[in-house]
């Protein structure tokens, strides 16, 4: 036996997001979240609450989530749940289901319920996830997507154990049976009938008692169309039993004025079996507004907050919605600690001009490599809502970065005189393009 070097290696590069599981972070604050995962064009958020407490401090039952290639039907968004979210996403991919126990021993006994949900399903709510944020839209709309999850399926179907959610939305015009004259946006489509456990499912019920499904929904069986039936699943997909499609929450509302909204889920007479929620990043929208996107490196639909040195030319746009029919100028503040022409390449407008039907202006960016460590750029839009005649001012920061240093591990291979063997260097961090040069003179990789 004789053992083989591994050649030398000289390699940079720059990692990218590869579509493989869901992943979920719950190190940001609701606050954070809400304003750089859920937000899109067009509303202005504050005063951001968790749990009936100030959104400034991280909680296990909010997070952020990556799921492209999963059969959710969102790539990326944030999630609210009846337990862990890391427990309950994070075991949401590569695993047979139907073992519950994580979703068991996520009973939080946390205390917190919501008399809205407690409307909704009629009993008793365990564990709520109540994430409220006063908001301003610059449009005469307001929607967004998301998907409901449950391990309440299909065992649970038309039985007591009727886990709930709601998106209760208050404000100006708007005049429901909830709190705050709220009104409950999370519907069945084309209806007025809440989305729950005993109104959305496979149409056939399961340990529970038909009649309790009847009650919630005379044409529960037909709302099968928006279900999906997800036990036994295994591989590269969501493992609650079973979850809706992706929907739409929908809402009439008046451009430039304050408006409230409640989203809120919890676990339906104990605390056990839990549900999740989904909602789309970006997809908090109104209308009327241009806004920066920076996509990720994979081009998940998620806006990203850093430019990378050394990564070669960075897609990077401004984005109009609303009534493009006429021409728009729109005028821009930069500022932050990078300099444009030098720290980036070319240096960002200060003054956009739209033609009639022009939803974009493209300006990718070029950031070499320098020793200047970490640096901002931030960027002011004040547009004009002209159906309110007020100004909304939508202030952007985006971070100028460096990937760490590159690093290469080797490991020396054991292996007979003729035999064939595979050398594979797990190399991480890095920037630019990778060159290799093996000890034999070759380049080939």
């Amino acid at each position: 036996m004789s053992a083989r070097r591994l050649p030398a290696l000289v390699l940079a590069f720059c990692p990218a997001l590869l579509p493989a599981q869901m992943t979920v972070d719950v190190v940001q604050t609701p606050a954070w979240y809400v304003q750089n995962v859920l937000l899109g064009q067009g509303v202005v958020a504050s005063n951001v609450a968790f749990n009936n407490m100030p959104g400034n401090q991280p909680n296990i039952q909010i997070g952020s989530f990556l799921s492209p290639g999963t059969n959710l039907g969102l790539d990326a968004g944030l999630v609210m749940a009846c337990g862990n979210v890391m427990s309950d996403p994070g075991n949401f991919i590569n695993g047979a289901n139907g073992d519950v126990t994580v979703f068991t021993s996520n009973s939080l006994g946390t205390g917190v319920s919501d008399p809205d949900l407690v409307a909704l399903a009629g009993q008793t709510i365990n564990d709520a996830a109540i994430l409220e944020f006063d908001f301003i839209p610059t449009g005469d709309s307001l929607k967004f997507k998301y998907v409901f999850g449950s391990e309440e399926y299909p065992s649970y179907t038309c039985s007591n154990f009727n886990d709930a959610f709601g998106f209760f939305l208050s404000g100006p015009g708007i005049n429901g049976p909830f709190t705050n004259n709220a009104i409950n946006i999370a519907l069945v489509p084309g209806t007025n009938i809440p989305i729950s456990i005993n109104t959305v499912n496979s149409g056939t019920p399961s340990g529970g008692d038909p009649s309790l499904c009847e009650q919630a929904d005379p044409n529960w069986q037909a709302n099968s169309i928006y279900f999906v039936d997800n036990a036994g699943q295994s591989g590269v997909t969501v493992t609650y039993d079973g979850f809706t499609v992706v929907l739409t929450a929908y809402a009439l509302v008046e451009c430039g004025v304050e408006y409230h909204i409640k989203l809120a889920i919890g676990d339906g007479t104990d605390g056990s079996l839990d549900s999740g929620v989904f909602l789309e990043a970006g997809s908090f929208t109104s209308t009327g507004s241009v806004i920066p996107l920076l996509m990720s490196p994979g081009e998940i639909s998620v806006n990203d907050s850093t430019f990378f040195e050394g990564c070669g030319e960075i897609p990077f746009a401004f984005y109009r919605v609303g009534d493009t029919s006429a021409v728009d100028t729109v005028n821009i503040v930069i500022g932050g600690t990078s300099t444009g022409g030098v720290d980036y390449f070319p240096a960002l407008p200060t003054q956009l001009i739209y033609q009639p039907g022009d939803t974009i202006i493209p300006w990718p960016i070029n950031v070499p490599l320098d020793a200047d460590g970490l640096e901002t750029i931030t960027i002011t839009i004040t547009q004009n809502i002209v159906c309110s005649g007020t100004q909304v001012v939508n202030d952007y920061v985006y971070y100028i970065d460096q990937y760490a240093p590159i690093t290469i591990v080797t490991d020396d291979v054991q292996g007979d005189c003729g035999g064939a063997y595979t050398l594979a260097p797990t190399i991480s961090g890095g920037t630019s393009q990778k060159e290799i040069l093996w000890d034999t003179g070759e380049e080939s990789f």
